[in-house]
């Protein structure tokens, strides 16, 4: 299984015990490793702190870090942490600022992945290997001073990166770093993004089902035995004369409604109301052409609704939903009445 795991930090430290306890992982932005301080006329380095905390009392075996705030002038040998080995690629300018590094413990074999990496972007990549996995591990960051433009290059940019890293097929891929967007980060762009990598294969079988004493593995059979269940709790006859009687009736005005009609410019603002993110129904028509198709379908749709409407017949496909069993996150997913639906029906019929 592939887990993408990104951590958006800011000055902060996250801890991520890793996979299946095998690599332990910490992200830190530094705000500088290694500098020299004019005043005092001495190198100024959080090293000391990094080994004392996150080296030697966390013992993590992986330390991403995000603004190094390395030049060229600074050697290895100067960041160097016993015991472990360093990686880093330091801002392509040589200012001093930005930049990003990865510590890996000695006890582990680790490789800098640049073919995975992407020139003009703060992005390291490394691969690191454990007794039974290949992990890819990387840190990125993005400065808070970018432009509307820049920003949707870092994110073509970093999507390109994620891709690469997939195709690759490593057993786990971590994906650590700074991206200061906290404002404008988009929740559903960024779980579309999580879920691209991940291949969405999140496990959402149904268990198996208690029927009496009987326990239900086999889809079919659970599919159908969900199926009564449902239709037991309608009791809605097969013929008119089942249905149950309608309370008497008191009229509040001499008004009456002797038709009801669709009306063009409505059903126009309600399509472009649609909402793209919505799933499709049975019919496979999604909301993305409903909404954008709107000025060239609302008048074929207000005629076929006025025509249903007049006649007094609902089109049977109208009537069919896409019914999903879905857990209600209460007692024993085992048990039917533990069990809701979620149903989809055709996209241009539903409520507005």
């Amino acid at each position: 299984m592939m887990m993408f795991l990104l951590l958006i930090t800011s000055g902060t430290i996250h801890h991520n015990p890793g996979p299946s306890g095998d690599l332990s992982v910490c992200h830190l932005n530094a705000r500088s490793l290694y500098s020299f301080d004019s005043v005092s006329k001495s190198n100024q380095t959080k090293l000391d702190e990094i080994e004392s905390v996150l080296c030697n009392e966390f013992q993590y075996d992986v330390i991403c870090i995000s603004e190094t705030w390395l030049k060229p002038d600074i050697s290895f040998e100067d960041i160097k942490i016993d015991n472990y080995n360093i990686h880093r690629r330091d801002r392509a300018d040589g200012s001093g600022y930005g930049g990003v590094a990865i510590y890996v413990s000695d006890r582990l074999y680790s490789m800098r992945r640049q073919e995975l990496e992407i020139q003009g972007l703060e992005f390291l990549c490394i691969e690191v290997k454990t007794k039974d996995k290949s992990i890819l591990v990387s840190v990125c960051y993005r400065p808070l001073t970018v432009t509307a433009n820049e920003r949707r290059k870092f994110t073509d940019s970093f999507t390109s990166v994620v891709e690469n890293m997939k195709s690759h097929s490593p057993d786990v891929c971590l994906i650590l770093g700074d991206f200061n967007d906290r404002e404008n980060l988009n929740p559903r762009k960024f779980w579309s993004l999580s879920k691209s990598v991940l291949g969405y294969n999140s496990d959402r079988a149904i268990p198996p089902l208690k029927d009496n004493m009987n326990l239900i593995s086999d889809d079919l059979e659970k599919a159908e035995l969900l199926n009564c269940y449902f239709s037991a709790q309608m009791h809605l006859g097969q013929h008119e004369n089942d249905l149950p009687a309608l309370p008497p009736l008191s009229f509040l005005t001499v008004e009456r409604l002797q038709e009801i009609v669709a009306v063009e410019q409505d059903v126009l603002k309600y399509l472009r109301q649609s909402n793209p993110h919505k799933s499709c129904g049975p019919d496979g028509i999604s909301n993305h052409i409903l909404k954008y198709c709107a000025q060239s379908l609302h008048k074929p749709l207000t005629k076929l609704f006025n025509f249903s409407l007049r006649s007094g017949v609902y089109p049977s496909l109208w009537k069919v939903s896409n019914v999903c069993p879905v857990y209600k996150n209460k007692g024993d997913k085992n048990i039917m009445s533990n069990i809701s639906t979620n149903c989809t029906t055709i996209i241009c019929v539903q409520d507005p």
